[in-house]
This record gives C-alpha cells, sequence and structure tokens, in this order.
C-alpha cells in the first residue's frame, strides 16, 4: 500500500449485505468519489486491499469484506488558453459550420491538448 503522506487520502470501507456482489472498482468510484478507471488502476498496482490482500478490479464484494487504502489527492492543473485559429466555413447569430482536424475534441477530456473545439469557439467567434 502506498505510504500514508499528505498526497494521499488514506481510507477503510467496510462492504455491507446492500454491497454483496457489486464489482471492487465499481464500490470505490461510488464510494470515493473516483473514476472506475482510477478505481481499476489503483486496485491493480496494489493500492487498494481486501481484507488485507491484493484483488483484482472485477472481484464481487461480500457482506463483511474490509476494503483499504489510500487514493492520491487530485492536483489542479493549470490550463493556459491557447490562440488555435478555426476553419471557420460560415458564421451567423445561429449557425458556425468549422472544418475541424478529426482528432480534435469537442469537449475537453482527462489528459488532453489541445483545448477543446468548444473553448476554441467560445474565444474565436460572436456567436458562442
Amino acid at each position: 500500500m502506498p505510504p500514508n503522506n499528505s498526497d494521499t487520502n488514506p481510507f477503510t470501507l467496510i462492504a455491507y449485505t446492500n454491497h454483496i456482489d457489486i464489482r471492487l472498482d465499481q464500490f470505490l468510484s461510488e464510494n470515493k468519489s473516483c473514476s472506475r478507471s482510477m478505481a481499476a488502476s489503483l486496485i491493480k498496482r496494489g493500492g487498494i486491499l481486501v481484507n488485507g490482500r491484493t484483488a483484482k478490479p472485477a472481484y464481487r464484494l461480500k457482506a463483511g469484506d474490509t476494503i483499504s487504502g489510500t487514493i492520491p489527492k487530485e492536483t489542479a492543473r493549470q490550463v493556459l488558453p491557447e490562440s488555435i485559429p478555426l476553419n471557420l466555413l460560415f458564421e451567423d447569430n445561429h449557425l458556425v459550420i468549422i472544418n475541424k482536424p478529426p482528432a480534435w475534441s469537442f469537449t475537453r477530456r482527462p489528459g488532453t491538448t489541445p483545448e477543446p473545439l468548444s473553448t476554441a469557439c467560445w474565444r474565436n467567434t460572436r456567436t458562442f
């Protein structure tokens, strides 16, 4: 288990009868406010224990299971504005048509750059 320091949130949870047969990663995501993929990653790395032992993300809980571990605190990321030129094909008060590259996301996803298309539109058009 990772060390208990100021960058982690240690916890211990007990599975009750209403948690029977719920996947461990799902249980953590619902009870510790983290994504299911983050929970699965922590479980695979041995940062989450069930009854003092490592388990798999798909482990099905039993009543009385003790789930313990640490979840890293989220660090604030500073997002700096980018000046991204848009290829505007048409713009009026109700519609914007943009020719965008295929891999450019409309909304921000964790770990993605450049800024999402929605932000670039807001910065570069008079419609948004």
